[in-house]
């Protein structure tokens, strides 16, 4: 059989064949990288809503314009800005396998 004659289920298998064997894995970002895109975005957010960057306004309008956070960007940069230390601390939630920041009350 051709390379013209392959079916496209067969091309796809020797695709995957490739990916398992070489563990194609799609680059993920540098954490740094991504904390100071998503800084900007919400610097630019907070000026055009004339807000200081840590008004909770301006990561929903993030949010609402596409913005979206995993686990590690919310430890990083969310938590900090939105829910700061000492009247929050940042703890592991097991049911939702994820941190989320709780009031501190020592």
């Amino acid at each position: 059989m051709s390379k013209k004659d392959k079916t496209t289920g067969e091309e796809f298998e020797n695709f995957m064949s490739f990916a398992i064997n070489y563990k194609v894995k799609p680059k993920k970002p540098n954490i740094k990288q991504v904390v100071k895109r998503v800084r900007k975005e919400l610097e630019e957010i907070a000026k055009e809503l004339n807000l200081p960057i840590e008004n909770i306004e301006v990561v929903k309008e993030w949010c609402r314009q596409g913005g979206r956070f995993d686990d590690e960007l919310f430890v990083n940069l969310i938590a900090p800005l939105y829910r700061p230390t000492p009247k929050y601390k940042i703890v592991w939630n097991e049911e939702a396998k994820q941190h989320v920041a709780i009031l501190d009350n020592q």
